[in-house]
């Protein structure tokens, strides 16, 4: 599952104003939160979601941004599925092997806790 937004772009002013970085701090590397949008946004047909999120959700795309990021440096990620009842799975996995399958709160506190600054 993926989401067409992406903090790093111009439109994403907003939470660079809101944490005082610059939207570029997050990084645009391979693997980072920046390539996962930027991919999801040329894939996704023109008319699923609006090009920019409303101005106030800057904030919480900054801070997922960061989690994202945070996750990645420490050799974690998130990653969505369907289960075999057709509901949407979240787990997160680790490069030494280590999956667990979490709840959507978990990953709303995960967000939390990897995205503060």
């Amino acid at each position: 599952m993926t989401a067409n937004i992406d903090p790093l772009q111009p439109q994403a002013t907003v939470s660079a104003q809101a944490t005082g970085k610059s939207p570029a701090a997050a990084g645009k590397g391979p693997g980072s939160f920046a390539a996962a949008l930027d991919g999801a946004q040329q894939n996704a047909p023109a008319d699923t979601l609006p090009q920019s999120p409303p101005p106030e959700l800057g904030a919480h795309i900054a801070e997922a941004a960061r989690a994202w990021e945070a996750l990645a440096a420490s050799g974690r990620h998130v990653s969505f599925s369907s289960s075999p009842g057709g509901r949407t799975q979240i787990e997160l996995s680790g490069d030494h092997g280590s999956n667990s399958v979490m709840s959507a709160g978990e990953l709303f506190a995960l967000i939390e806790r990897e995205g503060a600054t």
